[in-house]
């Protein structure tokens, strides 16, 4: 028999020469040639286009093209219970990709980059309404990019409750001056705020819900002049909302024979998110 007339055997298989085929155990392609040889090469793959990369499944010799290789399982949180952790993640079918997250909180206008987050889980801890907004889970491999954005937001405490303070006016002939005064920058011109009586510990009639407004150093006021005081309650409520409604103010006036020193509120600063 001419050495040009031997089969390949190959698996148990026999293969007659120039005959070629992949062989999917070892990811290689196989030809017969002349003697029977069984001659196999490393398996070629299509190369995949500029705008996506190659991703390996279990059992496959060669990839599939891949554009949308970043992914979330949730775009968006609502009604998180604050101080509670909230866990946001996301997730690269490719190999070796680094990961970067940020932070918005003006709906994507200006991204802040968290220091430290560069895993593909991201913890919030004791979450507060200060990490409400969205965040941008950045990834890139083999220098191409991708990104996903989580919104996340906690549930709505409403408006955040501090004080206008409390004070003691004497009046003067039936007249009283009456002032509330808040270092609060939330506070302005544009601030709701009413007087009303107070009668036995609850809310009477309006006074007015048109005080004055003045502001001195970060210091804002909102007064009322010779509001009569004849037959009237002793007590005084003024209670103001910010004009982004994210604060509500309460403070208390007394009226009294003898002043004493008044005390305004201080405002609080605000709590710092950890990140």
């Amino acid at each position: 028999m001419e050495e040009s007339e031997c089969q390949c055997e190959h698996d148990g298989e026999v293969k007659e020469i120039g005959s070629n085929w992949e062989d999917e155990d070892i990811c290689k392609d196989c030809v017969c040639r002349d003697g029977g040889v069984v001659v196999c090469e490393k398996m070629k793959c299509k190369a995949c286009p500029a705008e996506k990369l190659p991703v390996y499944e279990d059992g496959e010799c060669c990839p599939k093209c891949v554009e949308d290789w970043l992914s979330t399982e949730q775009e968006s949180y609502e009604d998180i219970e604050r101080l509670s952790d909230l866990t946001i993640s996301c997730t690269a079918v490719v190999e070796k990709a680094k990961v970067q997250w940020l932070f918005s909180n003006d709906d994507g206008e200006s991204w802040e980059e968290i220091e430290g987050a560069n895993k593909f889980e991201y913890t919030i801890d004791d979450i507060t309404e200060e990490n409400d907004g969205q965040y941008k889970c950045k990834a890139r491999a083999s220098f191409k990019t991708r990104e996903e954005v989580i919104s996340v937001k906690t549930v709505d405490a409403g408006p955040k409750k501090i004080s206008f303070g409390e004070y003691e006016v004497k009046p003067k002939k039936n007249k009283a001056n009456l002032v509330c005064e808040i270092n609060d920058p939330a506070f302005d011109a544009d601030a709701d705020v009413k007087f009303y009586w107070m009668d036995k510990g609850k809310q009477g009639a309006l006074i007015s819900d048109k005080p004055k407004f003045a502001s001195s150093k970060g210091s804002a006021t909102y007064s009322l002049v010779k509001v009569s005081t004849k037959k009237k309650p002793t007590e005084i409520a003024c209670i103001g909302v910010s004009a982004d409604g994210k604060r509500l103010a309460e403070g208390k006036i007394t009226l009294v024979k003898k002043k004493k020193k008044n005390k305004p509120a201080k405002a609080k600063k605000p709590k710092k998110s950890k990140g």
